[in-house]
């Protein structure tokens, strides 16, 4: 291969294929990693509020009694749901930007294992062997509602969303078990999953990804 005065050998070739797969193949893993890291930490903020009941119980600065009616409620702890649904809007956003990158490298993972099905396919004949994972680079989709990243933000958008709005309700001394509680917590969670599918979907019109010099399959 010759290109601009360079000259590269096959092996050559070999050679920088693998380093650019293993590069991207770390990426992948350290964007699931990442996932993981993020789902613990929202789960985190979700048992915060149990926590704190359980010890200010345990403690004996409250009466259990107190957590039968929203009315008897300390204030502060209303205020404290409030923030940990706020303040886990965070880790889901990243969780969502992290989904497509993990995305975006397994479709570039897939279109390398797609370049060596098609150069090798006549060896695979020979040997009845064919890859036993997606060779299309397409896939998986960065926006897929039925996936279990879809599942994963639909879950603590909801939950993230009823914490605010008990935070919010609780405050005023209000039940958030009403119409208008559920209206709020249904238009909260609606607002946070759009987010995964404007990543998904929307944003690369507002901001394409760069072409691809040598085929047209978006990675």
């Amino acid at each position: 291969m010759e290109k601009n005065n360079i000259i590269i050998s096959e092996t050559d070739n070999m050679e920088l294929m693998k380093v650019d797969f293993d590069n991207i193949y770390k990426i992948h893993i350290k964007a699931v990693d990442e996932r993981l890291i993020l789902t613990k930490l929202q789960i985190s903020f979700l048992s915060a509020p149990f926590l704190v009941i359980v010890t200010l119980i345990s403690a004996k600065i409250i009466k259990h009694s107190v957590l039968y009616s929203f009315e008897t409620i300390p204030f502060y702890i209303f205020a404290f749901i409030f923030i940990c649904g706020l303040a886990n809007i965070i880790p889901l956003i990243r969780f969502i930007e992290v989904t497509g990158t993990h995305m975006r490298t397994a479709r570039a993972i897939n279109n390398f294992r797609r370049f060596y099905t098609i150069n090798l396919a006549s060896k695979f004949e020979d040997s009845n062997w064919t890859p036993n994972l997606p060779t299309d680079p397409n896939f998986p989709p960065t926006f897929s509602i039925l996936s279990w990243s879809s599942f994963n933000i639909s879950f603590f958008a909801i939950i993230n969303s009823s914490y605010i709005t008990i935070g919010i309700f609780g405050f005023d001394g209000n039940s958030p078990i009403s119409a208008s509680g559920f209206f709020i917590i249904i238009i909260l969670s609606i607002i946070q999953y759009s987010m995964y599918y404007f990543k998904g979907k929307i944003r690369p019109f507002l901001n394409p990804r760069p072409q691809n010099e040598l085929n047209e399959v978006e990675i």
